[in-house]
Parts: C-alpha cells; structure tokens; sequence
C-alpha cells in the first residue's frame, strides 16, 4: 500500500522558503561570529564590518538610554581587537509586557552557556 501526501498548499510552500532564507541567514551570520552566539547577532557596516552577538539587556531604556547604549555598541564593533564583553549573572526581564512597571527592579539569574544555571543541592 503506497501511502498518499497530501497536497501541499501555497501557505506550506511559503513557510518552507522561509525557514530555507532564515536558516541561510543564520548561517551565514554565524560564519561571521562563530557557532558558540546566540541572538541577535548584528553585522556593522557590511560587507567587511564586524559582527557581533548582543546586546541583551533586561530593561527597556528610555530613548536618550537608547542612543547612548547603541553608539557604545557601534563603537566596541569598530575596535579592531574586540571580541567579546559578558557577565553570567542576570536580571530577569524587566519589561512591561512581562507586567513589570517602568522603573522596577527584579530579581537575577545566574546564566551559564546560554542555559538558567541550576540551583547546586
């Protein structure tokens, strides 16, 4: 017995080329950085700038925060040399959709290769 696909619709044949571009473009970010990054990887001035991963931060910052913290970002990308700058410990997401207000400050996490480290017994 010769068992029958069903037909493939057009919604199916979209949401295949795009996971075919994303991966593409992950791929091809992650020959710019390296394999051990996560997201968001940034590439600065293309085609011969800099990638890097990050920034992640827990609060949303106010615009004038904002600025400041991207034109400190752009800066380390053009430095030659620099490869990286991290801390394990983190805050929990500070963001209002996560029903935090504006201004509050949570609790922190110790994050260990990109996974919650776990609580030692």
């Amino acid at each position: 017995m010769e068992l029958q696909h069903p037909p493939r619709s057009p919604l199916t044949a979209q949401l295949i080329a795009a996971r075919s571009l994303i991966q593409a473009e992950t791929d091809q970010a992650l020959t710019l950085t390296g394999r051990d990054v996560g997201t968001p990887i940034l590439h600065f001035e293309p085609p011969e700038g800099t990638a890097l991963f990050g920034p992640v931060i827990s609060r949303l910052p106010a615009p004038a925060e904002a600025l400041e913290l991207w034109e400190h970002v752009v800066a380390l990308s053009r430095f030659p040399g620099f490869a990286e700058l991290k801390r394990s410990l983190r805050e929990v997401p500070q963001l209002p959709a996560l029903g935090v207000d504006p201004g509050q400050v949570g609790g922190q996490e110790d994050w260990q290769q990109g996974h919650r480290r776990q609580a030692e017994s």
